[in-house]
């Protein structure tokens, strides 16, 4: 299917935004070569979070970080908690987008390491010094926190 079918069969409703020369293909290829080992799953059903809840943690001014061990050898989850008592929706979504923010990037940093961990998943219970503390200290905070915790056996 070219771009120009493309368009006409997504609603008015969609907006779509295509690449100049309508492969699609190339477009992924060249974000999935620049990106590296950066991304991650994301935990969303709630009995993966209660299963983590007597597992080893680190304790930051910013989060708490939580390391579950599933039975499975799977690909790293994550998965990011805030209360509603850090605030309204937007402070919420806004703490999120960082602590979200701050585990790409640690990824990204601990990946050259050769950090993996497979099988494990990561939960980040939100504190009140997330909405304000500067980027790079919750960026130091999730490294530390992500290699302290990975030293502990399964």
């Amino acid at each position: 299917m070219d771009a120009r079918s493309l368009q006409r069969a997504v609603p008015r409703a969609a907006s779509v935004c295509l690449p100049k020369n309508g492969r699609f293909d190339v477009l992924a290829e060249n974000a999935q070569l620049e990106s590296g080992m950066t991304s991650f799953l994301t935990i969303k059903s709630r009995s993966d979070f209660l299963a983590a809840r007597r597992s080893p943690s680190f304790s930051s001014p910013s989060f708490l970080l939580v390391r579950h061990s599933r039975s499975d050898d799977g690909e790293m989850r994550f998965g990011f908690t805030v209360t509603k008592k850090m605030g309204g929706a937007v402070v919420r979504n806004r703490i999120k987008r960082r602590l979200r923010e701050g585990v790409h990037e640690a990824l990204k940093s601990l990946a050259e390491t050769g950090f993996h961990d497979p099988g494990v998943d990561y939960i980040l219970i939100a504190r009140r010094g997330a909405a304000s503390r500067e980027f790079q200290l919750i960026l130091d905070e999730v490294k530390r926190g992500l290699l302290r915790l990975s030293q502990q056996p399964k």
